[in-house]
């Protein structure tokens, strides 16, 4: 593992201990796409949900990955 993956490690372990500690049943995600910005509003179930997905995308996109 470079220092790089090792980076992308704490990072997503950093968030993850964040996200589980945190016990708001509300959040607001922040989204930008071209020139247009917008927020929503999502509850608990999607917020984990949205972080799930951004630590398989981090694992992917940064590691040798063979799905099986």
């Amino acid at each position: 593992m470079n220092e790089e993956q090792l980076k992308v490690i704490e990072d997503i372990y950093s968030t993850l201990g964040s996200v589980a500690n945190d016990k708001a049943t509300e959040y607001e995600h922040h989204f930008k796409e071209g020139h247009n910005e917008w927020t929503e509003t999502v509850d608990r179930e999607q917020h984990l949900q949205a972080i799930i997905e951004w630590v398989i995308q981090q694992i992917e996109n940064n590691f040798e990955w063979e799905n099986e």
